[in-house]
């Protein structure tokens, strides 16, 4: 998997990239772009010019840095800022002063996988005091893999990879804010590596696709089939557009 160096990120690495570039502006709406989803895919393939990044199971971030000003925003668009103290702070501390990236929040255990379960803890908590006991109780990383905007230039219409090489220059990959590497083309090796691992599943990416908002078929998801055997022990009923039930109570055997 392809990791940046220390060198790489660097304000200046940046900036000499940006200006051997020809790029648009970026848009003032840039933190409000609708992200770029993955469609389902039913297997693993191995194909030139795409690359294979694991699949987290967290919260989907668009981080925003403005200077010392620092936005985190979800899928949905609320602001989740003063969620995640440790990213905040640690987005700010980047050595690249304006930029706008997309990644995962994930709760990652000892063993290295995410864990939504635990990510659940403080996904709803807005209380500063809430908040912090649970920053020491569950701590958070986020893991990104794009970048939509530097220094006001707009990234989105490049290929992939070469957003990506903007990336590694902003981002390192160790620490409370990642760089999320990838493997080039060996798809289903990756797969199967994943799947020894436990993890949730991995996403392939055509190289060349440029950045747009919605579902892709540029972007495919293939998740880790697992099993396991619970009880229904109770459901709710239905409410708004939702059909047949709104949750499940389930259990699961433990010592028989």
């Amino acid at each position: 998997m392809r990791q940046p160096t220390e060198e790489m990120a660097s304000e200046a690495g940046v900036r000499a990239r940006l200006d051997a570039a020809s790029l648009p502006r970026a848009p003032s709406s840039a933190s409000q772009q609708p992200f770029m989803l993955a469609t389902l895919g039913d297997r693993a393939f191995s194909r030139a010019g795409w690359l294979y990044e694991i699949k987290y199971d967290g919260v989907r971030v668009l981080a925003t840095r403005e200077g010392d000003a620092v936005e985190l925003r979800g899928r949905s668009g609320q602001e989740m800022t003063g969620r995640y103290p440790e990213i905040t702070a640690a987005v700010r501390a980047l050595p690249v002063a304006s930029f706008v990236i997309d990644g995962e929040i994930v709760a990652l255990g000892e063993d290295g996988r995410s864990s939504f379960q635990a990510l659940q803890a403080r996904m709803g908590l807005t209380a500063p005091r809430d908040v912090e006991r649970a920053a020491r109780e569950v701590p958070v990383t986020a893991i990104f893999f794009d970048c939509l905007a530097v220094h006001g230039h707009d990234l989105r219409g490049l290929p992939l990879a070469e957003r990506k090489e903007y990336l590694r220059r902003i981002v390192s990959a160790q620490g409370v804010v990642r760089y999320g590497g990838h493997v080039p083309d060996r798809g289903e090796a990756f797969f199967e590596a994943a799947s020894e691992r436990g993890l949730e599943g991995i996403v392939a990416k055509r190289a060349a696709s440029v950045y747009v908002g919605g579902r892709s078929k540029d972007w495919v998801k293939i998740k880790c089939h697992q099993s396991e055997k619970f009880v229904i022990g109770g459901y709710t009923d239905p409410q708004g557009a939702r059909g047949y039930f709104g949750a499940l109570h389930l259990g699961v055997y433990e010592d028989g």
